[in-house]
């Protein structure tokens, strides 16, 4: 068994944000993707910054179907069925068109061979909202989605990105899979202390690098220091696993995106959503660290509308849906394997995620 303490720099790199760590729709194939389980159909989409490659995974029977728009998490990654990496969502997308839902999926702009006018890593978390935003409107707009069965599934970040793209549209429900309901400075914070004690850090060292952080957080999303003075007043914070990489980027994303990503106001997004909603969370999920956040994303939903919201813990789950019988700790020894992203996770994939989902869907 691997020792904890020995991956936890690569791993706080790799996971940490890895889960943290949008003109007229065009259905017209320009080509099939083959994935193992279904077939989809790639189009386009327009967006703020352009145009957008989408996937299309369209189920049996005439049109118009239920719709489910899959959004992706943190990670400038492909969207494309063919990545390995997308093995496991695969999975889960085959089991919703099986039960008749058509599900799609667009590329963040920039990725998969889409023409924007930014890099993906480039964008402010507005514009990638924006991007999702006009997807969406154009999925409502399609002949082939019953559009009063329109469903959003938010994976990791996309969970977030879910309640604001809904408002102002018909969305009828969101499920969310391994995200958390705080303001991301706060959440931040909680990452760099619970998941480095998750992973087997000596909770004091934990304590001590979170010291370190607070400020350099503070700086960074409050009051949205430039990065020659983020660079010269905060090295010992910048040299934490999570905010390593090129010059001006923090884990594969511009340092103002992070500004941008805390101005969300996603609590409120969620106490002004109309639909139901089903708050998922792995129990071994490292990324969203606890059922904390689709707990209170629960809560705040029904606060303000009684009955709407569920929220479920997926037992011996990880955040990309493989499941392992066996401890946290012989999961996570497994999980941190440099092999694990691919062909092992989706051999683990859990069927009762997407079970849960469509029993749900069923009852709505």
């Amino acid at each position: 068994m691997l020792e904890l303490n020995e991956v936890r720099d690569h791993t706080i790199i790799r996971l940490a944000m890895a889960a943290f760590a949008a003109a007229l729709f065009a259905f017209a194939p320009i080509a099939a993707v083959a994935d193992g389980g279904v077939t989809s159909v790639r189009g386009s989409a327009v967006i703020p910054n352009g145009e957008t490659v989408t996937y299309t995974f369209k189920p049996e029977g005439e049109a118009p179907h239920p719709a489910i728009l899959f959004l992706q998490g943190y990670p400038c990654r492909t969207a494309a069925p063919d990545d390995p990496r997308n093995l496991s969502r695969n999975k889960l997308i085959a089991s919703f068109v099986e039960a008749g839902y058509l599900v799609h999926i667009a590329e963040k702009p920039g990725l998969g061979g889409g023409a924007s006018t930014k890099a993906c890593k480039d964008l402010l978390y507005q514009e990638e909202v924006a991007a999702f935003q006009s997807v969406l409107d154009q999925l409502l707009q399609n002949a082939e989605v019953d559009a009063d069965n329109l469903y959003i599934f938010g994976h990791s970040m996309g969970g977030q990105t879910a309640p604001l793209i809904a408002r102002d549209r018909k969305v009828k429900g969101i499920i969310t899979y391994g995200i958390h309901a705080k303001p991301w400075f706060e959440f931040m914070i909680d990452i760099t202390r619970a998941q480095a004690e998750r992973l087997g850090m000596d909770p004091v060292t934990a304590n001590k690098e979170t010291a370190t952080v607070i400020p350099f957080l503070y700086d960074l999303m409050i009051e949205k220091k430039e990065w020659s003075y983020l660079k010269a007043n905060h090295k010992a914070g910048l040299s934490v696993g999570v905010f390593r990489g090129e010059e001006g980027y923090l884990n594969g994303r511009y340092y103002t995106f992070w500004a941008s990503l805390n101005d969300a106001a996603f609590i409120d997004a969620w106490a002004d959503f109309d639909g139901k909603v089903l708050a998922l969370y792995g129990e071994y999920d490292i990324a969203s660290i606890s059922a904390e956040g689709a707990q209170r994303i629960a809560r705040t939903v029904n606060y303000h509308k009684p009955g709407h919201a569920t929220a479920q813990i997926v037992p011996k789950t990880g955040h990309g849906f493989a499941t392992l019988d066996a401890s946290f700790e012989d999961y996570l020894s497994r999980r941190l394997t440099a092999e694990w992203a691919g062909e092992q996770e989706a051999a683990l994939f859990n069927p009762a995620v997407p079970d849960r989902v469509i029993k749900w869907l069923e009852s709505q």
